[in-house]
């Protein structure tokens, strides 16, 4: 017996409607050279009559087929709940514990022990097939801790992403307070009054001047008013130190202008800003000092009141100080490096 000459192979999972005698020779005449058996369903027993099955349709048809199993990793299940079930709000912290206790919001068991002694901080878990994702923060004895990313914005740390993470089907008001409105009482409800009122004064003490409103939908918003939203959104929950990612990327002349002089108020009013950026104009504009990453390590560290441009262009490209390579244009194309600059 010899396998197809193709260099294509087949990979088909047999399961309870392909595992007979007769459907397991068709899969092998249509062109079947691997059947994968799925080890987290049946037992040992099932599996081998299985295999039996295939190796005497092999022989019938005079063909070679692999096998492959598919192994199932730890199964790890969680402990009684009560109640049952639990919520897990985004950016909350949660704890796993090998201990036999009753789960809460708060803390759960798992049926898998070593799970302390495999994960470190920093690793990703998922439940649910991915739907729920946790990220260890620390392992204390039989407890591992996980957290989210509430926990930068607590000591003062805000982002404001490339792609802005703007709903743009919700006005500014609603951006501003996305996940933390604020709430009347005794009954429970949007205080919408009070929240525009606290939108205006953020927006006021930006000096964004150009939303006419802020019950404006963000959809309607130019780049540059986009941007004046995700900003405020930051420094509105007492952000000391703030993050853009490519603040002008994509916007024009005018646009980038009114992101740029943001940036420089920002610095005015006490905050850090970082800025990542590609654009050296942009970031001699507003930076006092940049550093450059060049391979995944940090290439130069310069304080702008002496650095040159021909010297933060030398660490992008690599080149050696003095000797830069021509200073890429500007036409919005990233260069392998990105400096980070420091307002």
């Amino acid at each position: 017996m010899i396998l197809p000459d193709h260099k294509t192979k087949i990979v088909a999972t047999i399961g309870p409607a392909s595992k007979s005698p007769e459907m397991l020779e068709r899969l092998i005449r249509a062109g079947m050279n691997i059947a994968r058996l799925n080890f987290s369903h049946g037992n040992f027993d099932q599996h081998a009559e299985v295999i039996g099955r295939i190796r005497h349709a092999c022989k019938a048809t005079g063909r070679r087929v692999a096998i492959m199993g598919d192994l199932p990793g730890p199964k790890m299940r969680l402990g009684t709940i009560d109640p049952d079930p639990i919520h897990l709000v985004y950016g909350s912290t949660f704890t796993l514990t090998s201990e036999d206790v009753i789960g809460s919001i708060r803390r759960a068991s798992m049926s898998f022990e070593p799970l302390p002694d495999v994960v470190k901080p920093g690793d990703r878990l998922f439940l649910n097939d991915g739907l729920v994702q946790l990220l260890v923060d620390r392992v204390e004895g039989k407890e591992v801790h996980f957290t989210g990313p509430r926990d930068p914005a607590a000591l003062g740390i805000s982002t404001v992403y490339q792609d802005l993470a703007l709903s743009d089907n919700l006005d500014v008001v609603a951006n501003l307070y996305l996940g933390r409105e604020e709430t009347d009482s005794p009954i429970p409800s949007i205080s919408e009054e009070q929240m525009e009122k606290r939108a205006r004064e953020v927006l006021k003490d930006l000096n964004v001047t150009t939303l006419q409103s802020p019950r404006l939908v963000v959809a309607s918003l130019s780049g540059g008013q986009r941007q004046s939203v995700a900003v405020a959104r930051s420094v509105m929950w007492s952000a000391k130190v703030v993050m853009l990612d490519e603040p002008t990327a994509a916007l024009g002349l005018a646009q980038t202008k009114q992101v740029l002089d943001l940036i420089l108020r920002l610095k005015d009013q006490g905050h850090a800003v970082i800025v990542i950026s590609h654009n050296l104009t942009d970031v001699f504009q507003v930076a006092d000092r940049v550093v450059v990453l060049f391979l995944g390590r940090n290439n130069g560290d310069f304080d702008l009141k002496s650095a040159s441009r021909e010297d933060v262009v030398a660490a992008i490209t690599g080149a050696e100080a003095g000797k830069a390579a021509a200073e890429p244009a500007e036409t919005g194309t990233a260069p392998a490096t990105q400096p980070a600059a420091e307002a």
